[in-house]
């Protein structure tokens, strides 16, 4: 997808910016898929982010939380981790927050916590970080979360690693089914059109950027003109670094 993008790019470098954007923005329309979070569909939703650690999940917790606010008329955060002490991050982003928040250890506890706050249209559930190559780990969170509905388990991935590892990453844990992506730490890395193809390899909807630390403006809704715009300026990034380009940029995108 990355020469189609570039051949796309080269071939509408002479017109204006806007229309650029717009061609790149329609080859991305498609191959990958949008979506929302929560799903706009769903009258009552409850999401779980699952992932590596590091990657940002409770802070993107925060965000969501902090933006769907006014959106919602009741918000509930649970934090599923068996360490009091990372759990305590969650409890003082929903404290913050105004927002009434549970911690718990098993998929017990989780099952009764999510019962008692049954009432609220959004539940955000937050999960420990999971090694990816740790079988153990993961049959844990997926026995912990459940494989029934209405969880809607989306998968978070830092960009700011090596974009083939990032799949492989990815892919280790669709064994939880995670219907959602949403990508993190756009503001790390020089190459953040590796998003497109980490949405496109693993097959999953994209919902979300998060472009820095701060709540709740650094996380934006994932969208053709969004990606589009990060494709521009790589490309446009790589055509300044070389002086003499000969010929489409694909191989350097």
């Amino acid at each position: 997808m990355a020469e189609r993008l570039a051949a796309v790019y080269d071939g509408t470098r002479a017109r204006p910016t806007e229309e650029r954007r717009a061609a790149l923005a329609t080859a991305l329309a498609r191959q990958i898929r949008f979506c929302t979070l929560p799903p706009a569909e769903q009258r009552q939703s409850i999401v779980a982010l699952i992932g590596p650690s590091g990657v940002g999940k409770t802070t993107t917790i925060a965000k969501l939380a902090s933006q769907l606010r006014s959106q919602h008329a009741r918000i509930a955060l649970l934090g599923l981790d068996p360490n009091p002490i990372t759990g305590s991050l969650l409890a003082a982003w929903a404290e913050h927050l105004g927002i009434p928040c549970a911690v718990v250890g098993n998929r017990v506890e989780l099952a009764e916590a999510v019962a008692a706050a049954g009432r609220a249209d959004l539940i955000l559930i937050d999960t420990p970080g999971c090694n990816p190559y740790d079988q153990a780990q993961l049959k844990r969170l997926r026995d912990d979360l459940g494989s029934r509905d209405p969880i809607v388990c989306c998968l978070a991935l830092a960009v700011t690693g090596d974009t083939a590892e990032l799949i492989d990453i990815g892919r280790r844990f669709l064994r939880l089914n995670p219907t959602v992506l949403l990508l993190t730490k756009l503001d790390e890395t020089r190459r953040a059109a590796s998003c497109i193809g980490i949405a496109e390899q693993l097959g999953l909807p994209l919902a979300g950027l998060a472009t820095g630390p701060q709540v709740p403006d650094d996380l934006v809704p994932a969208s053709p003109a969004a990606l589009a715009e990060l494709v521009a300026w790589t490309l446009d990034r790589e055509l300044r670094s070389s002086p003499v380009a000969v010929g489409p940029v694909a191989h350097r995108a």
